[in-house]
């Protein structure tokens, strides 16, 4: 298992990136999966109120 807190990088910045932390609903985990993560895009209602 990968410490997160000591060393995040888990990728060369000189090539396509082949692994990634998980991610759920508390957060990134200890977890590495192979392969890029998926893309997720987040916005706001614009007619909800603030």
């Amino acid at each position: 298992m990968a410490d997160l807190s000591e060393n995040p990088v888990i990728n060369s910045p000189f090539v396509e990136p082949e692994r990634h932390f998980r991610f759920d609903e508390n957060g990134i985990t200890h977890e590495i999966l192979s392969g890029r993560r998926h893309r997720r895009v987040a916005s706001r209602d614009p007619h909800a109120s603030a």
